[in-house]
């Protein structure tokens, strides 16, 4: 029996891992969420659990750009928690 392990792009980096290895950001309802479970619906974009990543994407907005929407200084000091937390 074999399980389908989907492969994303983090947004930063470019590095293609798997869904499982990438932390999953979800825009629902004018809100942006951590999906630690990557099933919650809306929009989403995957970065590595890294803090190199989230500054790059930090810095040249890509987390913005790929949710279509702005993100809070709040939002990017909680995906920094979960970060320091895996």
């Amino acid at each position: 029996m074999s399980f389908h392990n989907p492969v994303e792009k983090c947004a930063a980096c470019g590095e293609r891992r798997s869904e499982m290895e990438l932390l999953r950001l979800v825009k629902n309802k004018d809100q942006i969420l951590i999906d630690p479970n990557g099933n919650m619906p809306g929009r989403e974009v995957y970065l590595c659990p890294n803090k190199l990543c989230l500054e790059d994407a930090r810095e040249k907005s890509l987390i913005s750009e790929n949710l279509k929407t702005k993100i809070t200084d709040d939002v990017y000091n909680n995906i920094m928690e979960e970060i320091g937390n895996e």
